[in-house]
């Protein structure tokens, strides 16, 4: 007992030397991440007419700084369905809260890690264009404020083991004419590259008008999900 209590010990401690290499790689990849985030950032700002071509890409950076930093924080280095959704709401709508529909010690899912990076762009992009749907949708003469935002945006999440069930409400907001999400009819740049990196198992996607709102609804399954 003696002599595997001595050999189990250096192991163990090998181990935790590597979790916390690791989580400090994961560190500074996300801090690098995060630089190049901020020089694209300010050149939009500069010049504005450049982020036709540089917004897309930046969101790409700003989704993978995120799953570093996201994975940095976990002990098994992989990152849950909730984590990435309260990160970014934290990021885009920080006053609003995510509704669980469920019990909310009900653990939930993991994301494939293969799927990490596109999920957070997916998220990301179906948030955003929620806000712009809403500020674009200001009355006349008033400047749209970030109340706004969260008052007429509403999240809500809905778990059963693996399978998830999100969805974006915009209150008092109507689609564009012709907006047709199946058939990518009038989606603009953002639900375009959307609906092109979609997984085709495991992700299914619409966003319709219901009454007066306007519905994004999103729900996940395995492959792209994992047990916990």
């Amino acid at each position: 007992m003696e002599n595997g209590s001595q050999a189990g010990a250096p192991r163990g401690k090998a181990e935790g030397f590597d979790i916390a290499r690791e989580r400090e790689i994961y560190h500074r990849i996300q801090n690098d991440l995060q630089g190049l985030v901020t020089l694209l950032h300010g050149n939009i700002l500069q010049h504005p007419e450049s982020a036709r071509f540089l917004q897309t890409p930046l969101n790409h950076l700003m989704s993978v700084a995120l799953i570093y930093r996201l994975r940095s924080f976990k002990r098994n280095m992989r990152v849950n369905i909730l984590a990435l959704l309260e990160a970014t709401r934290e990021r885009l709508l920080p006053e609003t809260t995510l509704q669980r529909l469920e019990d909310s010690s009900v653990e939930p899912p993991l994301i494939a890690e293969n799927k990490e990076v596109v999920l957070a762009l997916i998220l990301h992009q179906l948030l955003s264009n929620a806000i712009k749907l809403s500020l674009q949708q200001a009355p006349p003469g008033q400047p749209p404020e970030i109340e706004d935002k969260n008052t007429l945006i509403s999240l809500q999440l809905a778990q059963q083991n693996e399978f998830i069930h999100y969805e974006i409400r915009n209150r008092a907001t109507a689609l564009p004419p012709g907006f047709d999400f199946k058939r990518g009819l009038g989606l603009g740049d953002d639900l375009e590259l959307v609906r092109s990196i979609l997984p085709h198992d495991g992700a299914e996607l619409d966003i319709y008008q219901s009454g007066d709102e306007v519905v994004t609804e999103l729900k996940l399954s395995p492959p792209v999900l994992e047990a916990p």
